[in-house]
């Protein structure tokens, strides 16, 4: 009996486990524990990877910045021809700046990008500001690179603003939006941010993402020379911040050789596309980490035979000197647009697609238009000049294009021209005479070499040089005439003689731009050399405020372009004499032929000061 008693006493000392409320009170506290922790740790993730993104971005900031110190000039996009494929690849930043960063591509990724946005080991996650070349030591407030969807930033484009503002397939997470619904941007002062999408597509008040140019994105340069505020709008100083901006676009994005209209900084040669606007086939090419590829010409290999160039005719290169060829929306027209004449009153001036430094070779020149209107003229002359023969050929613009290229352009052989190395190579649509009224239409040039010259001749082998031919004297040709000049004339009484020490001689003519409604100032220059001509102005500085868009028509015997002129702002270079110029443009002249820069009259409800004094022309 006392022994079961004992059994029972040690029985109820021994622990019998949880109960089933107290297992789910623990499970519970875990839960909530977790659930706590779970985006703590999260966040704290995320602040990691945009405190790394923001630490790349500042090494490209650097690097940009040194870059640009010692001189070089960046140029988003930049072709080469690699040597074993078929066409052009964009070395991108990785190659510009390889010189003064860690030549490691993870630099150029931000962690926070994850499924099939990663790409390539090669693959740039960052956009560059495509006028970098531009940017100087006035531009600190200026975005060098940040968070997009692509490696260049076209900055005016509201559309592709939206397509990097919204979710992508593979991530969810949209390019704009990587670090707590904002992006990581590094201006050239080098300081990095973490800013709203909106404020740095549109800046702190404007409407469009183009009208922002000036707050983020173009260069002082670019400012000067193509932005002007319009009166009363805003950016003038004498109104409400945030208004509207008129001239033509900024040269965007893109550099050197992107075909535009804007007259900015566009080359004819190379690709000419929007994005890669330069091909040089001797780059030497790239070596990063994980990049095994050699990029470039290959040595002892001849160059390939390979030049293709299309003038569309809003390009840079195309130029008509006739009021009847008048701009008309076309959906078949190459850009949806092409300039269209009337036959019967296309009796004076022509259309004009130029290329020049050309390669030495045998071109095959092809032409396109749009096809909607009816009827067409059948009888549409080209004339084809180049630096070493001319040829002539009538085109039925009725008829249907001869075949088509890759892209489904339709095209009508014109026919084969030879050039010579670096030479020209025009072709001009002259006037017609006809009583009839059908349509002359001005659209797409195309000038694609069939074959090169032997390498001998330029051809871009790798034989021995050719000997050297001596130097042809420089054909320069400089004027310059003031106010006091006796080809100066002014048939505005509104124009009054200012003394003003700041001016050319000591004074100019002035007046003020609210009673400057008609007449005009003109300087005419007489017997100019053939060529084409940059045209410059300056004026007293002494008398303030001055007019911000003083209007300058520059017209010669073959060619007309107009320039707007800030007269507030510094003047852009400065003379050996010292004196200080703002270039207005560039124009045309034939040969002895005449020159005239025009101030016309004002539409300006304010009392501001309209300089008239000097004139420089100089041949390009």
């Amino acid at each position: 009996m006392r022994s079961n008693r004992l059994r029972r006493s040690v029985l109820r000392r021994v622990p019998q486990g949880f109960t089933l409320v107290e297992l789910m009170v623990v499970i519970a506290i875990i839960a909530i524990l977790t659930a706590l922790l779970i985006p703590a740790v999260s966040m704290v993730r995320s602040s990691s990877r945009q405190t790394e993104c923001a630490s790349n971005l500042h090494q490209i900031g650097m690097a940009v910045i040194n870059a640009t110190t010692a001189g070089k000039r960046l140029q988003p996009g930049k072709l080469v021809q690699a040597s074993d494929q078929e066409n052009p690849i964009n070395l991108g930043m990785p190659r510009l700046l390889e010189d003064h960063m860690d030549k490691n591509y993870s630099i150029f990724k931000c962690p926070s990008v994850t499924g099939e946005e990663v790409g390539y080991e090669t693959t740039v996650h960052f956009g560059f500001n495509g006028r970098l070349g531009r940017l100087t030591s006035n531009d600190a407030g200026k975005v060098i690179a940040m968070d997009y969807g692509k490696e260049i930033i076209d900055w005016t484009d509201d559309a592709e603003w939206d397509k990097y503002d919204s979710e992508w397939t593979g991530s969810g997470i949209a390019p704009l939006r990587r670090h707590f619904d904002g992006c990581n941007v590094v201006f050239f002062d080098g300081h990095v941010e973490r800013m709203d999408p909106d404020t740095i597509r549109h800046g702190k008040s404007h409407d469009t993402a183009y009208e922002n140019a000036t707050e983020y994105w173009a260069p002082e340069l670019d400012e000067k020379r193509y932005v002007q505020p319009v009166n009363g709008s805003g950016g003038d100083g004498n109104s409400e911040p945030g208004g509207a901006w008129d001239g033509p676009p900024v040269p965007i994005p893109n550099i050197v050789g992107a075909s535009s209209s804007s007259g900015g900084e566009a080359d004819t040669g190379g690709q000419g596309s929007k994005y890669h606007p330069e091909v040089d086939p001797n780059d030497p090419g790239r070596k990063y980490t994980g990049d095994t590829n050699t990029y470039g010409a290959s040595v002892g290999q001849p160059e390939p035979c390979e030049f293709l160039l299309v003038i569309d005719n809003e390009d840079p290169g195309f130029s008509k000197t006739t009021n009847k060829l008048a701009n008309k929306n076309d959906d078949t027209a190459m850009n949806g647009s092409h300039f269209r004449a009337y036959a019967k009153f296309f009796t004076s001036g022509e259309a004009r697609w130029s290329a020049a430094d050309l390669r030495a070779g045998t071109y095959k020149v092809s032409a396109s238009w749009g096809t909607t209107e009816k009827p067409r003229f059948n009888a549409v002359a080209y004339l084809l000049t180049s630096d070493t023969e001319t040829q002539s050929i009538t085109i039925n613009q009725n008829l249907d294009f001869e075949w088509t290229d890759d892209e489904g352009r339709g095209w009508t052989d014109l026919g084969q021209v030879v050039v010579g190395e670096g030479g020209t190579l025009d072709v001009q649509m002259p006037a017609v005479n006809t009583t009839v009224g059908h349509r002359v239409c001005a659209d797409a040039m195309r000038f694609e070499i069939i074959e090169c010259a032997d390498s001998g001749g330029g051809g871009g082998g790798n034989d021995a040089p050719a000997e050297e031919e001596p130097e042809e004297p420089v054909d320069e040709y400089v004027a310059t005439m003031d106010n006091e000049d006796a080809a100066f004339s002014r048939t505005s009484s509104v124009f009054k003689k200012k003394l003003d020490a700041t001016a050319i001689n000591g004074h100019q003519w002035m007046a003020y731009a609210k009673n400057f409604t008609h007449g005009e100032a003109r300087w005419s220059f007489t017997d100019v050399p053939e060529g084409s001509y940059r045209v410059s102005a300056t004026w007293g500085t002494t008398d303030k405020p001055r007019y911000n868009a003083v209007a300058y028509n520059l017209v010669s015997d073959i060619d007309s372009q107009t320039g707007t002129i800030n007269q507030n702002i510094a003047f852009e270079w400065n003379g050996d004499d010292g004196v200080g110029w703002t270039d207005v443009g560039q124009v045309n002249v034939g040969a002895g032929g005449t020159l005239d820069v025009v101030i016309p009259p004002v539409n300006f409800s304010k009392y501001h000061r309209i300089m008239a004094d000097g004139i420089r022309i100089e041949k390009q």
